[in-house]
């Protein structure tokens, strides 16, 4: 049996689930403002912006997709005898811990702590304070990681930063915005629609960051071995 995934292949699929995921969670928004919460069984399902659901197992599966390519690149890479494999092996690890982060809420762990010493900048942008570890550690990984852009292909390294911008923008740039937000709406019976809208926006970038990711990573495999096999008996 031949499964074929090209790269192409992969991006639509992938962005038809988060199309699909989307059009759910708007859905789901449109009852809960309109109702007034009355159908929040169905919801609950299908709001991106609440943890344990359907869209938290598509993005934990898809960080984990992501793991996987990663790792497979860096195994294809070692066996060539090419430098680079350790970076590779590196976002693999990286996507690894996301995947686990979105399934846990490991970030929501670690605001807890972080708000245990920084309390008075627990407001306005930095309400959700998760977000300073996490700039911090994203701010060392790019200066790390720079060098190994700089030897990458043009398409590649362009496809890589864009696949990262898109996700960082979402999960930390639009997450402060949404953060003031709910911050501001805190003292009101419901949540206003702007940040229903906003936390679909950042759920939003984050998959299809993603998505950019694993179709950059497939197309740059692509350029280093056309057909990988992977053997399940000795």
């Amino acid at each position: 049996m031949i499964i074929k995934l090209t790269p192409r292949y992969a991006l639509l699929a992938l962005t038809a689930g988060i199309g699909a995921i989307h059009l759910f969670n708007a859905l789901a928004i449109w009852l809960k403002t309109r109702f007034d919460g009355e159908y929040y069984r169905f919801t609950e399902f299908f709001d991106v912006g609440i943890e344990g659901n359907i869209p938290t197992v598509y993005s934990t599966l898809q960080l984990g997709l992501a793991a996987a390519v990663s790792a497979l690149i860096a195994v294809v890479i070692a066996r060539q005898q090419g430098r680079d494999s350790g970076y590779w092996y590196g976002l693999a690890v990286a996507f690894l811990f996301l995947s686990f982060d979105e399934g846990a809420t490991i970030h929501e762990t670690v605001g807890r702590y972080t708000e245990l010493w920084f309390e008075n900048l627990v407001t306005g942008y930095l309400y959700f304070i998760w977000v300073i570890p996490y700039g911090i550690a994203v701010m060392w990984f790019a200066a790390a990681y720079f060098p190994f852009l700089l030897r990458l292909p043009k398409r590649t390294a362009i496809g890589l930063v864009a696949s990262g911008a898109i996700f960082v923008g979402g999960a930390i740039g639009v997450e402060a915005i949404s953060a003031a937000v709910y911050e501001a709406a805190a003292q009101l019976e419901r949540r206003p629609l702007e940040y229903y809208l906003l936390y679909s926006l950042e759920e939003f970038m984050e998959m299809f960051g993603i998505a950019l990711f694993i179709f950059y990573a497939l197309d740059y495999l692509s350029t280093r071995s056309e057909q990988v096999s992977i053997r399940l008996s000795e």
